[in-house]
């Protein structure tokens, strides 16, 4: 548990300002400090929720926002398949409860960790976890709460659509390492941006998923070119 608190403590350098970030935008939406203490506490997802909070405040309407939220937010799943050999005889009460908090930091330090150390007990696996979210949750819920009280004392004059704009950039910047993460990020950006010119507020739902498909099909294609220059190499 403590050596979980110890690895994840660096991670609250970008978790502090994203926090707080979050929480002016929420603001900006028109959320108070509890309605954001209870958003944050439900969906528990960074991008989700700014995802959610930018498509509501723009008029999409609750069931668009709440549908690309989810999208967004799809890549848990691939999370909990990744952990779910590694959760072996850790009682179900307990995965239940770090299916709730898990999060991008936690599964790429916890992953690592058993990965590289497969001998660990389910419950030195269940306290690393667990050291790892009492380091960042609380500072993601205590800063968004600061954020939305910094973000009520804005004035309403004083424009702070920008906050959303470099919420996505520090979310996703770093994804785009490769040139099948580009092609899907150009795709995506220039499908939600003719999808939302019809005056449809299902933009960045439908450029995502063309996004994603484009990327996808990029990545194999190469994958491809890649397996037939190994095999002309062998020959």
């Amino acid at each position: 548990f403590v050596q979980g608190m110890v690895h994840a403590f660096p991670f609250n350098i970008g978790v502090v300002p994203f926090a707080t970030l979050f929480g002016v935008v929420s603001a900006d939406a028109g959320l108070d400090m509890l309605q954001t203490f209870a958003l944050t506490s439900v969906v528990l997802a960074g991008a989700s929720q700014v995802t959610f909070l930018e498509l509501f405040r723009d008029g999409a309407g609750l069931w668009i926002a709440l549908i690309a939220a989810i999208a967004v937010n799809a890549r848990m799943l691939l999370y909990s398949a990744s952990l779910a050999p590694h959760m072996k005889g850790i009682p179900v009460g307990w995965r239940a409860l770090m299916a709730y908090v898990l999060f991008d930091h936690c599964f790429q330090l916890s992953h690592a960790k058993y990965e590289a150390e497969p001998q660990l007990t389910p419950g030195e696996k269940a306290g690393y976890f667990f050291g790892l979210a009492a380091v960042v949750l609380p500072a993601w819920f205590g800063f968004s709460i600061i954020g939305a009280w910094i973000g009520a004392q804005i004035p309403t004059e004083l424009p702070v659509d920008y906050a959303g704009i470099i919420l996505f950039t520090a979310l996703f910047a770093p994804a785009i390492r490769n040139l099948p993460f580009v092609i899907a990020a150009f795709t995506a950006a220039v499908v939600s941006i003719a999808v939302s010119a019809y005056g449809l507020n299902i933009g960045v739902i439908v450029g995502g998923i063309v996004g994603m498909l484009v990327g996808a099909g990029v990545e194999v294609w190469l994958e491809r070119q890649r397996g037939a220059l190994n095999n002309q190499g062998g020959a």
